[in-house]
């Protein structure tokens, strides 16, 4: 029996482990997975979709990597599929370290660190001219505001997108970033049109497998709460181009947006998205082909339906005290927490 530790099952802020954890039972019920997240409130801890869920460091440091390997290890795991970006960037930079205890799939740093948040991947689509919405990468440590764009505007950051009708609201905004440790951040023009988002899991730069979906409403955060399956010729090519000039290999998501006859590219994520549960009933798994491809690196998917919608929902949970009790236990781990608690207090 397959073991896979799932990372980030807090569905709530939009995290696709849950998800992915459907995905993967959907194509083979014997499959045995065990939950990874940082806090016992996530909705999927609670999941029995889980064998087990265990308590990871809240802090994406070298102590993250001592305990996934230490999971791995203790749960005897075979495959670990992280699911922040967060995440991906601290993993690549141990993935050889990593490799021995657990199998991955996702790029080397040396990739990563092209598009590993909002600035980075803003200069590198500026770097192989593809085009994005006029943007301008702002210094939080400099109090100058220097932006000739209209509004509202998006700030990007790692700590998410929020959009801001006026110049207040951008600077409030931005100093709130600055406060919370941020060194730089991204304001773009928001660009009124459709929206495009593709997810692939690809090996080296070729992509086995996509699913592509318009989004038909969105969450203030810029989620999908309902898209559809579609076939966009340009979006795929795009994306094709941009996977081949990085060679990714794993999941990547990579969003547009079209006005009229321009097409832009705005987002990358460097994991599967919020809205991957659409894509077995689009006809391609693709975390299930993200498995098979640790396997066998020959995979490839078919092509997806076209017209298959999903519409994300929050869904009520009722928990046992007792579980909810031996949560709190695991996650208040010293085992784990112990070098963090030392670094927090001094």
């Amino acid at each position: 029996m397959t073991r896979i530790g799932i990372t980030s099952l807090n569905s709530i802020l939009g995290a696709p482990g849950l998800a992915v954890a459907k995905c993967l039972k959907m194509a083979d019920e014997n499959l045995d997975l065990i939950g990874l997240d940082y806090t016992p409130s996530s909705p999927g801890v609670f999941d029995p979709i889980f064998s087990k869920v265990r308590a990871l460091p809240p802090s994406l440091t070298y102590e993250y990597i001592r305990a996934l390997k230490l999971i791995a290890e203790e749960e005897n795991l075979d495959v670990l599929i992280p699911n922040t970006d967060p995440e991906v960037v601290v993993i690549s930079r141990y993935l050889e370290e990593l490799r021995d205890s657990v199998k991955l799939l996702i790029p080397s740093y040396s990739v990563v660190e092209k598009v590993k948040d909002k600035v980075s991947a803003e200069r590198y689509m500026r770097e192989k001219k593809i085009k994005t919405p006029k943007s301008y990468i702002v210094d939080l440590k400099s109090q100058k505001l220097d932006i000739d764009l209209g509004y509202p505007v998006l700030v990007k950051s790692e700590e998410g997108v929020f959009s801001c009708i006026n110049k207040e609201e951008l600077r409030i905004c931005l100093k709130r970033l600055r406060i919370f440790g941020f060194k730089n951040a991204l304001v773009q023009e928001y660009v009124e049109g459709d929206e495009y988002s593709i997810a692939s899991v690809a090996i080296d730069g070729e992509i086995r497998g996509w699913v592509m979906q318009k989004k038909l409403a969105l969450s203030d955060f810029g989620s999908t709460l309902m898209g559809v399956t579609v076939n966009n010729e340009r979006v795929l090519r795009i994306a094709e181009d941009v996977i081949r000039g990085l060679r990714w290999t794993g999941p990547l998501e990579i969003e547009f947006r079209s006005a009229g006859e321009e097409l832009f590219l705005t987002d990358f994520n460097l994991r599967f998205p919020a809205w991957i549960y659409l894509s077995p009933f689009a006809g391609v798994n693709l975390p299930y082909l993200l498995l098979r491809l640790i396997y066998d690196n020959s995979v490839k998917a078919a092509m997806q339906k076209v017209g298959v919608i999903i519409l994300r929902t929050i869904e009520d949970k009722i928990i046992d005290f007792r579980k909810l009790g031996e949560l709190i236990m695991e996650f208040s781990s010293p085992k784990l927490f112990l070098s963090h608690k030392k670094k927090s207090s001094s």
